[in-house]
């Protein structure tokens, strides 16, 4: 992975993503000079849940279905309550997800609850610590992966 100043990340989210979860990492990824852009479903702006109701909101960059992982260098998925729910059952956004797993597999950055909804997906990939979520949502299991 190039150093951070020469970083193309991409943020994959939708309504309902945890505001600190994209925040902070867009943020500071941008403090450090990456080249950020924010993935979506939809076209338009997304808008956040923080703490009891929706929050702020931040612009769509590109559509999900038109990511080329090839153009990006690391991956962060937000996470929340509602954001992960919508972005497993759409199958643009699980595309993405699949790409970074088996194309750029130690460049997937993560936050707590990240959406790895392919059961196989996430085995034997180095990315660290990651909630294993099966399709239909339920947990699988929690480890340390790479080892």
């Amino acid at each position: 992975m190039p150093s951070i100043q020469q970083s193309k990340i991409l943020i994959l989210a939708t309504d309902g993503y945890e505001r600190s979860e994209l925040r902070v990492p867009l943020d500071e990824l941008k403090k450090r000079g990456a080249d950020v852009k924010i993935a979506s479903i939809e076209a338009g702006s997304i808008k956040s849940w923080d703490n009891k109701d929706w929050g702020d909101s931040v612009d769509v960059d590109i559509l999900a279905s038109d990511v080329s992982v090839e153009d990006f260098d690391g991956l962060v998925l937000p996470g929340g309550q509602i954001n992960p729910d919508i972005l497993r059952h759409n199958e643009d956004a699980m595309c993405v997800v699949r790409a970074f797993v088996e194309i750029r597999q130690n460049s997937c950055c993560y936050l707590p609850r990240t959406l790895v909804a392919d059961r196989g997906g996430c085995r034997s990939r180095p990315q660290g610590y990651l909630l294993c979520l099966h399709q239909d949502g339920h947990a699988e299991r929690r480890r340390q992966l790479g080892r």
